[in-house]
């Protein structure tokens, strides 16, 4: 009995997240197609590039030692589960914006250059205005847009993931389980399955267009 408020509150919250992911996703699609300036290779171009830099990013970001500590959150960018993904997300620029903070902030250990200190206090405070302003679009644009790739990638690695079988190669001296490849760093993999397809298709588009308008 004391679970289920918490289930309802859970699927409210869902269907809340789910409809206005689908109002933004069909807003921006209809801005791409009706109202967006350029042709329709454009912004088809514009958008590959937006998820391809989103899963590539997640990719080396997840090869990092420095960003082990994040781990939990980088797997939140790459769920397929909604919740997961929005909260990640938001996880993300919340980082992002602490950093911009740190920076700002006037209490400092000793033994930082005063020239130094002064210079990237300013740079920081002019990066304000450019980081909200990424965070807007990163809310509305980036997050609608990743969301169908992040579950492909993710219908493509769990099979993997989750597979009782393997195959067993030789490679020079050693010997290696196919599986590894992706059960390793199932984010990393994903990140790059989102990421190296969009951005060629993205380059190709590009490249076909002076074509394609001709």
């Amino acid at each position: 009995m004391g679970q289920q408020p918490s289930r309802k509150g859970r699927v409210i919250f869902y269907s809340i997240v789910s409809l206005l992911w689908l109002v933004l996703l069909a807003l921006e699609i209809a801005w791409l197609i009706l109202w967006a300036p350029g042709t329709w290779n454009d912004g088809l171009t514009a958008v590959l590039a937006i998820v391809g830099i989103y899963g590539l990013a997640i990719g080396f970001f997840s090869r990092s030692a420095a960003l082990a500590d994040l781990r939990d959150t980088l797997e939140d960018l790459t769920s397929s589960d909604i919740g997961r993904y929005l909260i990640g997300n938001l996880h993300f620029l919340a980082l992002l914006s602490f950093l911009v903070g740190l920076g700002v902030s006037p209490q400092k250990t000793s033994g930082q250059p005063l020239a130094l200190g002064c210079l990237g206090g300013f740079l920081y405070l002019a990066l304000v205005p450019f980081v909200f302003a990424y965070a807007v679009f990163h809310i509305f644009v980036v997050i609608v847009l990743s969301y169908v790739p992040v579950v492909l990638a993710s219908a493509i690695v769990a099979p993997i993931v989750y597979s009782s079988g393997d195959v067993e190669i030789s490679i020079g001296q050693k010997r290696v389980l196919v599986s590894s490849i992706v059960k390793n760093d199932p984010v990393a993999t994903k990140g790059f399955l989102i990421g190296v397809p969009a951005l060629l298709v993205s380059l190709l588009s590009a490249i076909s267009a002076p074509f394609i308008s001709g």
